[in-house]
This record gives structure tokens, C-alpha cells and sequence, in this order.
């Protein structure tokens, strides 16, 4: 009854409904809108959120809801009778209000909640499974440096997925409490604050001004500042220019915290299909042939999973110099992962290169790389041509002990010291 009240005496909404199941606070709530004269504005109906009518359904364009704070199964129920019924802890859920309210709300139309901080992931959950999708929240302090009690979250019905994410309260504290941001692309970081109602002082911060603008704001910060890096995408400091910033402030004794992200590399890994124990993160290649090929020889006995970035420009060029080098490896290319146009792609070699024949490479390109077969490694060893008595000989020469050397040769070969050992002695 009270919000409907603050929303009618406001005089920005009309044709207001508000559903209250209890039976005392209906007549308490209906009476309060007569004595204010608002019976023309709003209608108390006395009605569980579930039983609804279907008349009601697209009708609203906002939708006003205080979900339940405790789980059903939480063993934690109000000792007071009346307060367990009317905040839905015993048999109500987060899910059911989200459903109503999708249900209730016309295309485009507002969700707006009130909920504890510690639950909000809960609810972002909810809301979205029933498509509405969480564009701005408000964190309310009963104090000044105290800690939130609750959170005001809006969202839209329909709406498509904005930057929200389900770790909003860590990157929000962030962003509230330092006093400056560096950002890769002020732009979108000027996005990312204005979502949240942040105001904060921005530098820029790339590829082309990092030596420059690094050391102004690590100066910044030994005067006594406080500064957020902001990256445009991808995981801060990995193959970006914060890992210059960061080195910085090692070499000077500042303090560096990291607020975990999606990390490129490691999510086209875990999709990619390919053994993922063991990997090698290789970054971007040289834009220079000679070199490129360079680093792909060195990789040419890796057994690991070889993990590359690479730019759209220049991914088929990258493409043939790993068929010529590396060989027909199976591959998975991922591009704009966790992104609206995330693409992944699990084939060879010869097939991305087929494929992009036809089709223009768009977007930054990460490539899993299957690591060399132990065959392929064998062929490739210096120690190829060699007989087992040879290649002990080689590491004898190299100062071993006769011991250590047979080590080394069962190690190469992927057999039992015993073999090698048998194999030695007898001659």
C-alpha cells in the first residue's frame, strides 16, 4: 500500500494496481487510498502474486516488487506470523515474483526490486530466466562507510543483454572508492561508470601512450591517489598494455589488486575440445614473416596445447605459416567470446584456412592449437637418426654420468630406464 501511495502522490503515474494477499493489511491499504483521495489513481486488490488474473498480463509498464529475503528451505523464518505470509518466506521464492512481473510487464516495461546485496546474484538470475534483464542497480548504506543493506535494482522486460554481470557489487565498490580511472577506451568505460551512476575522473591509457601516461599516473598514485585500469575487453594486463602499469608499480612498491574477469585465453581453452592440463600461452606473434615463422619453429615440438591471440587482418596470413611449420593440427578458433557475436569453430588447420577463403575473418581470434604428438617429436629430435648406445654416448659427452645419461635417453624416448639400461649394457 505504500508504494502505491508514494507513486500516486507523486504525479508522475496513474492507473495504479497493488496486490496484497493479507487480509489486514488489504483493509488497511484500501482505506488509506480513500482517505487520501486516491481512490481515481490506485486499486488495492487482494490477490496471492500467483493467482493473478490473466486480464492483468502486458498491462503494466512498471512493476514494483519487494521479493522474499530468505529462502524457503533456509530455516530461518520470521518469528512474526503476519511478516512470514506477507514476505512469502515459507512458500514464496525470487523466482515467482520475476515470473509475475515478466508476465504483468508489456514489451520494454520496468522491473524494479528491493533485496539484500548478499542475494543479488540470486536475483539477477531470476530475472533473467524470465527475461528480464538487469540494467542499473543502487546499493543503500545505513551509514556513511558502512556497508549495504540493501540493493534497488531496475530492469527491462525483453530488453537486450546490456554489461551487467553477476559480480556487480565488487566492481561497483571498486569503481565507488578510488579516485581516478585509467581507461583503455574512455568511451566504453564512461559507459560502464554512467551505467552504475559513478562519476570519476578518466585518462586514457593504450598501446600508444602507455610509456607517457604510464608514469603519470604511477606518479599519481605515490602522491597518495587511487586508480582502477580499466581494459576495452579481455582480462586486464594479459597481452594488453596494463601489464606495463603493472610492472611499474611492482618495481615501486605499489600495491596492485586484481578484480578477476573473463580471461580470453583460459575460456577458448575450456571450449576449445582440445587436452587442456597442460598449456602454453604464446600472446600475439610477431606482425613481422621472419619472425613469426620464428616463434612457430620453436613451438614445433611443444606437446602442450599452444594457446595464440591473433587480429582479423592478419589471421590468414597466421593460418598458413602454422600449416607450413606446425603442420594439419586440429584447431579451435574463438572469437569475440562472451561477446553478442561469439563464435567458435573446431577444425584443422587446412579447414580454417578453407574456410576463410570465403568467408572475411571479423573480430579478435583466439587459436587452440593441438600440441605435437609424441610421434611427431620423435621424428623431429636431434636424436633421431641415433642408436640408443649413440645417444648415450652424446650425453656422456655433454659431462653426464653414464647414469644420468641413460636417464636422459629413457626420458627423450618415453621408455623405462631398464630398457635403455638392457639395451646400453649389452653392447
Amino acid at each position: 500500500g505504500v508504494i502505491s501511495l508514494l507513486c500516486a502522490s507523486s504525479g508522475k503515474m496513474r492507473d495504479i494496481d497493488a496486490f496484497e494477499l493479507q487480509d489486514d493489511i488489504f483493509a488497511v491499504a484500501a482505506k488509506n487510498v480513500e482517505e487520501n483521495g486516491l481512490s481515481g489513481k490506485v486499486r488495492i486488490l487482494h490477490s496471492d502474486i500467483r493467482d493473478i488474473p490473466a486480464e492483468y498480463n502486458g498491462r503494466y509498464s512498471v512493476v514494483f516488487s519487494n521479493p522474499p529475503y530468505l529462502k524457503a528451505d533456509s530455516g530461518k523464518a520470521n518469528e512474526n506470523a503476519a511478516d512470514r505470509i506477507s514476505r512469502r518466506e515459507l512458500h514464496g521464492s525470487i523466482y515467482d515474483f520475476c515470473a509475475c512481473a515478466s508476465r504483468l510487464l508489456r514489451f520494454g516495461g520496468l522491473f524494479c526490486a528491493v533485496y539484500r546485496p548478499d542475494r543479488l546474484g540470486d536475483l539477477i538470475c531470476a530475472m533473467r530466466e524470465n527475461s528480464l534483464e538487469p540494467k542499473r542497480l543502487t546499493l543503500v548504506y545505513p551509514t556513511v562507510s558502512h556497508v549495504p543493506c540493501l540493493v534497488l535494482i531496475e530492469g527491462k522486460r525483453g530488453a537486450a543483454a546490456g554489461v551487467f554481470t553477476t559480480r556487480p557489487l565488487i566492481i561497483y565498490k571498486t569503481l565507488s572508492e578510488v579516485d581516478f580511472v585509467a581507461a583503455e577506451d574512455t568511451r566504453n568505460s564512461g559507459r560502464l561508470l554512467s551505467y552504475f551512476g559513478i562519476k570519476k575522473p578518466m585518462v586514457s591509457y593504450f598501446e600508444h601512450n602507455k610509456r607517457e601516461r604510464g608514469e603519470e599516473i604511477v606518479r599519481r598514485i605515490e602522491d597518495g591517489a587511487s586508480c582502477a585500469l580499466i581494459t576495452d575487453a579481455g582480462m586486464p594486463a594479459i597481452s594488453d598494455p596494463g601489464e606495463d602499469i603493472v610492472r611499474l608499480c611492482a618495481e615501486r612498491g605499489i600495491p596492485v589488486c586484481v578484480v578477476p574477469g573473463a580471461c580470453a585465453a583460459v575460456s577458448a581453452l575450456a571450449v576449445s575440445g582440445l587436452p587442456t592440463s597442460r598449456f602454453v600461452f604464446e600472446g600475439f606473434l610477431s606482425t613481422a614473416k621472419a619472425e613469426r615463422r620464428k616463434s612457430l619453429e620453436a613451438l614445433k615440438n611443444e606437446r602442450r596445447t599452444v594457446i595464440l591471440y591473433e587480429a582479423p587482418h592478419k589471421l590468414v596470413g597466421t593460418l598458413a605459416d602454422i600449416f607450413a611449420v606446425l603442420g594439419d593440427r586440429r584447431l579451435s578458433l574463438c572469437r569475440e567470446l562472451t561477446k553478442l557475436n561469439e563464435e567458435v569453430i573446431r577444425t584443422t588447420v587446412s579447414g580454417a584456412m578453407k574456410y576463410y577463403e570465403e568467408k572475411a575473418p571479423r573480430g579478435e581470434y583466439v587459436l587452440i592449437i593441438e600440441g605435437a604428438s609424441e610421434d611427431d617429436v620423435r621424428e623431429e629430435a636431434f636424436w633421431s637418426g641415433m642408436s640408443m648406445e649413440e645417444h648415450t654416448e652424446h650425453y656422456i659427452s655433454l659431462g653426464m654420468t653414464k647414469k644420468d645419461a641413460i636417464k636422459a635417453v629413457a626420458s627423450d624416448r618415453g621408455l623405462a630406464k631398464s630398457e635403455v639400461y638392457a639395451e646400453v649394457m649389452k653392447k
